[in-house]
Order: C-alpha cells, then sequence, then structure tokens
C-alpha cells in the first residue's frame, strides 16, 4: 500500500502480515515472501511513475531511522535531480495516494 507520509510520489510500502517488529524477529520464510513481493511490486512503481530508478530500502530499529516497530520495506520511485522529503514528515492527500495506488495495480497488470 501506499505510505501516507511519502517521501516521494509513488512511496509505496509491503509490509507482512506475520507479527515481527523487525528483520530479526521475521520468520524466514515471511522474510522470503516479503522479497519476492518487493521484486514485484518495484518494476509496478518503476513503470507507474516512470522512474529511472527504485530505492529500495527496510530500516531495523530506532538508531537505523525505524519510527513503524512492524517490519515493512519501502519502495521509492527516484530520479536525478528530485530529493527525497524528510522521513514521516508530512501526511500525503488521500484522494492523491489513491490515484497513486490506482496507478501500481494498472502497472502490475
Amino acid at each position: 500500500f501506499m505510505d501516507v507520509m511519502p517521501q516521494a510520489e509513488g512511496h509505496t510500502l509491503v509490509i507482512p502480515k506475520y507479527p515481527a517488529e523487525d528483520i530479526f524477529d521475521l520468520d524466514p520464510d515471511y522474510a522470503a515472501a516479503m522479497a519476492k513481493t518487493v521484486k514485484r511490486i518495484a518494476p509496478a512503481v518503476r513503470k507507474a511513475f516512470d522512474a529511472p530508478g527504485i530505492l529500495v530500502a527496510q530500516l531495523n530499529g530506532s538508531a537505523a531511522g525505524q519510527t513503524v516497530f512492524h517490519i515493512h520495506t519501502h519502495i521509492i520511485p527516484r530520479t536525478n535531480g528530485i530529493d527525497l522529503k524528510l522521513h514521516a514528515r508530512e501526511m500525503a492527500d488521500f484522494k492523491l495516494l489513491e490515484k497513486h495506488a490506482e496507478m501500481v495495480k494498472a502497472a502490475l497488470q
């Protein structure tokens, strides 16, 4: 789903249903499924936002910048010359997030 405080347009999250705080708590089978999902979603995000690059990040612990303590992976479209917004600072417009989600969904087809 879309990050409600995106660092860039198209900032998408992959979150397992398994109750794990971080990579250290995550069952290996769920870690593999999560990686497979990221591999499937990242190209769709790149296509939907016509991004020449994709940032894939997974933060573990507050010292690493983790602010939501349920494991999740960020998929962020990147374009040269456009800086990322600061992490967890500004809520996005929900109508825009719905539009972005539809764009990613269409790119998965």
